[in-house]
């Protein structure tokens, strides 16, 4: 009877632990889920932020981008809300850090996750070639404008990006096509 309930509880603590471990490995994904689709948000956010600003407060002659920090403290003119809130405007937010690179005409962002594989698996980056608002996407490593674009962007883009996001898609397919019907 002893060796029963001793086997029972055996039988019930690696059923348990089985169970804690996929419950935990769950949140962990749904956790990084959330969080690199927060950091597209927030990609997102910036880029429309910095036009905008761009728009309202610098000279038509010489136009301006500001840093994470500058839209942090600018209030949009005859709204009184900020551009940015205050975690992006330090370059972190929901376990991605964000860098605002300024060029005269010309801006890159790229978010990072603070902990790869814990915070975040995708890395990305605002392409800074183009006037359409296109994020491309690495996986554990830092994006480029060579790396695909990430799809979950393709709901915030213009028009004109959305075509070339959907050429590309199809220039993939084909080159797919072509490599397995030549194998």
């Amino acid at each position: 009877m002893s060796k029963r309930i001793a086997l029972l509880v055996g039988l019930f603590l690696v059923l348990s632990t089985i169970f804690a471990f996929f419950i935990i490995s769950w949140i962990r994904n749904n956790s990084i889920a959330n969080n690199e689709l927060s950091a597209l948000k927030s990609l997102s956010i910036i880029t429309c932020e910095e036009d905008r600003a761009k728009t309202f407060r610098s000279s038509p002659y010489y136009p301006k981008y500001y840093t994470l920090e500058e839209l942090g403290e600018m209030k949009v003119p005859d709204s009184g809300a900020y551009y940015i809130d205050e975690e992006l405007s330090v370059g972190k937010k929901n376990g991605y850090s964000f860098v605002l690179i300024l060029d005269k005409q010309l801006y890159t962002i790229t978010a990072i996750p603070i902990i790869p594989g814990i915070t975040g698996r995708r890395f990305f980056l605002v392409d800074p070639i183009t006037d359409d608002f296109v994020i491309h996407e690495a996986y554990m490593r830092p994006a480029n404008i060579h790396d695909p674009i990430a799809p979950d962007s393709l709901n915030n883009s213009s028009p004109k990006a959305k075509k070339r996001i959907m050429k590309e898609l199809r220039e993939m397919v084909e080159k797919e096509e072509s490599n397995r019907s030549k194998q």
